[in-house]
């Protein structure tokens, strides 16, 4: 079976030139440094209220609403509704 000139033309892959290593790698003096990854990462503001009478530490809030989450063996719920009532529980116990 003879193959026609459009036949091959569609099995052949073009070359690919490839650089040498020396030419893709780039002098040290012009690659930007990256900062580690801890200063990178923008700050994200503090969910903890102010010092008072009634505030509850947020690493509490999120432990019981975490726990509210296990309580419905993970089904369904709004992570929001879940902290909103962690928070009013831990609130009511220590007022």
């Amino acid at each position: 079976m003879k193959t026609t000139k459009t036949e091959a033309s569609k099995t052949k892959k073009p070359a690919v030139r490839r650089k040498p290593a020396a030419e893709t790698s780039a002098s040290p003096e012009a690659t930007p440094r990256r900062r580690p990854a801890a200063a990178r990462r923008k700050k994200e503001p503090s969910t903890e209220q102010p010092h008072s009478g009634e505030s509850v530490s947020a690493e509490a809030v999120r432990e019981r609403a975490y726990f509210l989450y296990l309580e419905r063996n993970g089904l369904g719920g709004d992570p929001v509704a879940d902290w909103l009532d962690a928070e009013r529980e831990l609130t009511s116990q220590r007022g």
